[in-house]
């Protein structure tokens, strides 16, 4: 038995087919709802398909509306198959309740009471409409958060109530983190594009620096 880890193939696992010791015949085990076609396509050169079947009933089709429960890591061949998960991780996602994905998942359950993400995946237009609806609110709570501060010149000063302008914060937040829910902006590649683009600007940074000494 041989799991495949290369992100480039689509098969996570290959099996011998129980039978006689001179048979070569192989079962390859896809994750996701993958048709003959497709899969054709990763099989090595010349390989004949005699059998295919999907199981359905043990399949998650999409993260989308498949949010992780408080203190729950899901992992394993039909749940959230990443192999780079480990027993420590999971351990660490039961014991600490502000795990990034925790938010992800409150949020993600919170909000798919009031509109289903599943929805969005074929349909780029309600997609758009609300992730501007979400940025008119955002636009709103970054207004909030001025207000918690002392912007106004011709104004008195007056003492800033921290606790407030926290709750403020954590409002622009959160519809902030319903537009990555709504493009499936995942806590993974969210950490991933986070690293990328700091890369990217910290660099710049330091040639504008030295260019301007």
């Amino acid at each position: 038995m041989v799991y495949v880890l290369d992100k480039e193939k689509k098969y996570t696992r290959i099996s011998k087919k129980p039978g006689q010791r001179d048979e070569t015949f192989l079962l390859y085990e896809f994750t996701g709802n993958l048709n003959r076609d497709v899969i054709e396509q990763y099989l090595p050169k010349d390989s004949k398909i005699l059998e295919f079947y999907c199981d359905n009933s043990g399949i998650i089709f999409t993260q989308h509306n498949n949010f992780e429960p408080k203190n729950i890591l899901n992992i394993g061949r039909f749940a959230c198959w990443q192999h780079q998960l480990k027993q420590q991780d999971v351990i660490k996602a039961a014991q600490f309740d502000y795990d990034i994905r925790n938010i992800w998942s409150r949020q993600g359950y919170f909000t798919s009471q009031m509109y289903d993400f599943n929805l969005f995946n074929t349909n780029i237009i309600e997609k758009e409409k609300l992730t501007q609806l979400f940025l008119l609110h955002l636009h709103s709570e970054l207004t909030e958060i001025l207000e918690c501060t002392n912007y106004k010149t011709h104004k008195n000063k007056k003492n800033i109530d921290v606790e407030y302008l926290h709750s403020e914060i954590i409002d622009t937040f959160k519809y902030l983190l319903n537009i990555c829910l709504i493009w499936n902006l995942t806590p993974d590649k969210f950490f991933e594009e986070f690293h990328k683009k700091s890369d990217i600007v910290e660099k710049r940074y330091e040639q504008e620096f030295k260019n301007a000494n």
